[in-house]
């Protein structure tokens, strides 16, 4: 636009030039009126007055011309870029380390850790040694519906409670499903679970049988039965719930073990302050004796 002025106000000072100079002339004559006549040049006149109007519509323009802001950033209007979640094809909680952390596990859902303790700590019935390596809250959503399903067959009544039905009420088999069928809790899209993580290890010369851990319970409020309410079946969870059916420690044998336990309550659990198990019978493999009543262990944090 100041190109054009300087375009415009050039032709406008030649053609006023020609103007004044050379085409303007003034005759004043006395014919008693005393009238000053101005003779011109049409041509160089009118030029002139165009070039006036485009420099008034120039300065007219620059004047009220409408002031431009740049358009300001809506702090709130914040792109979000795709979150990036690993898939992992099973045990995903085993890959969760700091919390926030999040994967993806196939035909699964998406698991989130909550809360992590790394306890590290060891705990003796002698001759047996668990050490306790985590302890962890971890998120559940995104589940798929076979997943739900599964989880659903860990809520509610157990078998254990389920044939105290049968022998205490002497109800048929018919009614105590129907009690058990009532008793399970729908899983959701979003439910939370402890795992625990841990190794047991028979440092004796004989054959043991024992499970390390029977009973949990979390922030001296939340109990569970391990070898009922554990979805998660690792070396040593699936080799046996019950003592008559656990294949015994041989000498020397060390297993290892990771435990999931539904959270089946309204209210959810956010940080772990403290833990506690207690383990079943210790026995001899062979005379099935017992060697050690049952321990109970609890960490604060």
């Amino acid at each position: 636009m100041g190109l054009l002025f300087l375009v415009i106000f050039q032709i406008y000072l030649y053609y006023l030039d020609d103007l004044l100079i050379v085409t303007a002339f003034i005759h004043i004559t006395l014919k008693g009126t005393g009238r000053l006549i101005l003779i011109y040049s049409r041509k160089t006149f009118t030029v002139g007055i165009i070039c006036l109007l485009f420099i008034g519509f120039f300065i007219f323009y620059h004047l009220h011309k409408p002031v431009q802001t740049p358009p300001q950033k809506n702090k709130h209007s914040v792109v979000k870029k795709k979150e990036y979640i690993p898939v992992v094809e099973y045990n995903g909680g085993s890959h969760l380390k700091e919390i926030g952390q999040k994967v993806r596990q196939k035909n699964w859902g998406t698991l989130t850790l909550v809360d992590r303790i790394k306890v590290n700590n060891t705990f003796t019935v002698s001759p047996m040694v668990i050490k306790v390596n985590d302890v962890k809250i971890i998120r559940l959503s995104n589940l798929t519906k076979q997943t739900k399903e599964f989880l659903r067959g860990y809520t509610g009544l157990s078998n254990e409670e389920a044939y105290q039905l049968f022998t205490e009420k002497n109800l048929s088999n018919e009614e105590i499903q129907d009690r058990v069928e009532l008793s399970r809790t729908e899983i959701g899209n979003n439910t939370t679970y402890l795992e625990i993580t841990y190794s047991v290890k028979n440092t004796g010369s004989k054959e043991l049988q024992f499970f390390s851990i029977e009973n949990v319970k979390l922030n001296h409020k939340w109990s569970y039965k391990v070898p009922e309410e554990n979805f998660i079946l690792s070396d040593d969870t699936l080799i046996g719930a019950k003592s008559v059916s656990r294949v015994d420690y041989r000498p020397g044998e060390s297993r290892k073990g990771t435990i999931g336990l539904l959270n089946e309550s309204d209210s959810s659990i956010r940080k772990i302050t403290s833990f506690s198990f207690t383990t079943d019978d210790l026995l001899d493999g062979d005379s099935h004796h017992l060697l050690a009543k049952p321990k109970t262990f609890t960490i604060n944090f």
